[in-house]
This record gives structure tokens, C-alpha cells and sequence, in this order.
């Protein structure tokens, strides 16, 4: 195809594009590069934000303080390795009761939070100690036990209790963290 003497470069241009439109067969349109590009841009703007509107959309306070997420956000990571990533912090926890608080609340961070802060029912066994250490605390126990008298042995299990509760849930935070900061 070559320009003809009478022709512009402007019409010439125009005759090109309807003879390669109709032998494409699609229809001939006057969007140049950088008005595709514009508008990718501000497609992938869009998409972006309304990927943040849900997001906040579906993010909600719950009563108890813990924050719930809901379907509408995409799967990110499949449910079966973030069931993994919890079941890594806490061995002991079972399967279905992990996989469904996060089905409930798609993160493995707010899972882990839920069952430190005891929202979740699992049994998390005692931090291993050292043997030594193990029989010195069992002395201490038990010399302690019997100074005390019986009536406060109940309100003294009580508070070793939370005590131990609260090493254990230092001692997760601890481990996760040191987890998911070597995986950054």
C-alpha cells in the first residue's frame, strides 16, 4: 500500500487503518498508545480501590474485642497452609477447630491471637524446661504447699494458673513472632 500523491499523511493514515481493521475484522478506533495505557492505568486504580472499600467493608469489630473478616475478601493463601502456619505455633491444636475460626476470620495472625487470648478452646501443653529446673520448682511447690493452709491452696492454684497462662502466651507470641520474622 503506498500514499498517493493527492493524499495527506493524516488520510493516508486512515485508509491504513480501515484496509488492516477490515482484514482483522474488527472495527477501526482512533485510541492511540497512550490512551490504551491511560486507561489500563485507571482500570488497575479502580480495581484497586474497590479491592480496599471491600476490604474495609468486611472487616468488623466483634463484641469480644477479636476482629472478624468475612468471605468477601479473596483467597489469598489457601486455607490448608494457613491451617499449617497455626498447627506450627500450636502443634496440639486441632485441625477442625483452627480450619474453622479461620474460615471465620481469613488470617492466621488474628487465629493465633484468638487462641492465645483463650477465645479458642485448646488445650496448649506447658513450656518443655530443663529437668533440673522441673524438680526445682517441685520442691518449691510443694514446700509451699504445706506452710499454706488448705483454704488458700485453691485460690493460690488459681493464680499459678494465669501465671503459667501468661508464660505460655508470652512464650507463643515469642516463638510466632521469631517465626514469621525469619520468613520476612
Amino acid at each position: 500500500m503506498t500514499k498517493e500523491a493527492e493524499e495527506t499523511g493524516g488520510e493516508f493514515c486512515d485508509r491504513v487503518q480501515k484496509v488492516m481493521a477490515d482484514a482483522l475484522g474488527v472495527p477501526a478506533c482512533r485510541h492511540t498508545r497512550r490512551d490504551v495505557r491511560d486507561h489500563a492505568k485507571r482500570v488497575q486504580q479502580d480495581q484497586a480501590s474497590a479491592q480496599a472499600q471491600a476490604a474495609a467493608a468486611a472487616r468488623q469489630l466483634r463484641p469480644d474485642g477479636s476482629v472478624a473478616v468475612h468471605a468477601a475478601l479473596p483467597d489469598i493463601v489457601p486455607q490448608e497452609e494457613m491451617v499449617q502456619q497455626v498447627q506450627t505455633v500450636f502443634p496440639n491444636a486441632p485441625y477442625h477447630i483452627v480450619a474453622r475460626d479461620l474460615a471465620r476470620t481469613k488470617s492466621v495472625d488474628l487465629t493465633i491471637t484468638n487462641i492465645l487470648e483463650g477465645r479458642l478452646d485448646i488445650d496448649v501443653p506447658p513450656p518443655q524446661q530443663p529437668a533440673s529446673q522441673a524438680k526445682a520448682e517441685m520442691e518449691a511447690s510443694t514446700s509451699k504447699k504445706t506452710k499454706k493452709p488448705a483454704a488458700s491452696g485453691a485460690a493460690t492454684a488459681a493464680l499459678s494458673f494465669q501465671e503459667r497462662k501468661q508464660q505460655l502466651i508470652i512464650a507463643a507470641r515469642k516463638r510466632y513472632l521469631k517465626r514469621t520474622a525469619g520468613e520476612s
